[in-house]
């Protein structure tokens, strides 16, 4: 999602799948606030001439030999062969070309257990429906990310102290009715700030599921404002949209203004209705049909439970401090590592250097 900078307000809607066992399903959507020619066949046939060439009249004839090569030669009697020996059907050969089908090797019974296993985690999933507690534990921590914060961990390229990484987010709420579309429960989230970074909105939904999935305090997400750089992975943009602007700061200058100029407001509730269906037929309807076909919330968080990292121990009991002292060791490590690599590559082209010197002087 390329970065929305507006001078207005925006504001943006994510829809999302509910909650899964024990995955959240998200599909979000941003609103108030993302080609021969074939020649002839040879010389055509002559007859030969019944007398030899004449001579010129300057009396300079052609020679014997040119007169012989310029001679057409005689039709010559076809050539008996002996018959072609029929080969039986089963002897012949199968010239038939490859194709995909009888390339393409057969799936291993380790492979098509693994396929029924999948296929059953995802009907497990969207058989989940979500508890009206847990759906309270998700609202409360989208409260967190209301008011002022530095929001540079939820972007790329912008450091903590960047003055522009500081955003407004005046409201982030999830649909207190959960919405069941071909078996599958979804939730529609809605997010209204000044403005958006790129990828915030994906990585604010990113960070309010580990804080539901992990169980983890919410006070966590206070600490990722702060000068410690985290790893927050993107959501799917699937299902993300930016629904309207919003312009009431225009809307309420336009009202305070005496200056007599006939001006009318900027707003799109009269044609709320033309929205909502053009949403619906359009959008979520296609949102709707990737994520039945595609799987794609459920590849993203089976995903995220396979990676095994240290720059995601903050979301452990231990907090922060965890994933910054495993990095501290990694990166340690990795620095061993490196000159343990440098060393035995500076060695090897000293030896090198020696035995070409050995040989020139020899």
């Amino acid at each position: 999602m390329e970065p929305l900078e507006q001078t207005e307000e925006t504001s943006a809607e994510v829809r999302s799948v509910a909650t899964e066992v024990p995955t959240v399903r998200a599909a979000t959507k941003q609103s108030v606030t993302e080609a021969g020619f074939r020649s002839a066949g040879g010389p055509q046939a002559l007859d030969a001439p019944d007398s030899e060439p004449s001579r010129s009249e300057s009396g300079l004839g052609l020679s014997d030999e040119l007169q012989k090569v310029t001679q057409f030669p005689q039709e010559e009697s076809p050539v008996e062969r002996p018959p072609k020996e029929e080969v039986p059907k089963e002897e012949q050969p199968n010239e038939e070309a490859p194709t995909e089908s009888n390339q393409r090797p057969q799936p291993t019974p380790l492979e098509n257990a693994l396929k029924q296993l999948r296929s059953t985690i995802i009907a497990a999933k969207r058989a989940y429906r979500i508890h009206p507690t847990r759906l309270a534990r998700v609202q409360s921590v989208f409260n967190n990310y209301t008011g002022t914060h530095n929001f540079h961990n939820y972007t790329i390229a912008k450091l903590p102290r960047d003055p522009s990484a500081k955003r407004v987010i005046k409201t982030f709420t999830a649909g207190p009715a959960p919405i069941l579309i071909n078996n599958t429960e979804w939730l529609s989230l809605k997010v209204h700030g000044q403005s958006f970074m790129m990828h915030q909105i994906r990585k604010m939904v990113t960070m309010a599921a580990f804080i539901v999935r992990c169980g983890c305090p919410e006070e966590r997400m206070q600490e990722s404002y702060g000068h410690e750089k985290l790893t927050v992975p993107k959501a799917p943009s699937l299902g993300l949209l930016l629904e309207r602007p919003v312009f009431d700061t225009y809307n309420r200058d336009l009202a305070r203004d005496t200056s007599g100029l006939e001006r009318a407001e900027i707003g799109f509730e009269k044609y709320e209705k033309e929205v909502q269906e053009f949403k619906q037929r359009e959008i979520y309807e296609r949102i709707f049909r990737e994520e039945e076909r595609d799987d794609t919330f459920h590849s993203f968080f089976a995903a995220l439970d396979g990676v095994r990292r240290p720059d995601l121990l903050y979301l452990s009991s231990v907090g922060v401090s965890a994933a910054k002292r495993e990095m501290s060791v990694s990166a340690r490590r990795d620095r061993r590592v490196e000159g343990m690599a440098a060393a035995a590559a500076a060695v090897g082209s000293d030896e090198e250097s020696e035995v070409s010197g050995g040989q020139e002087d020899g």
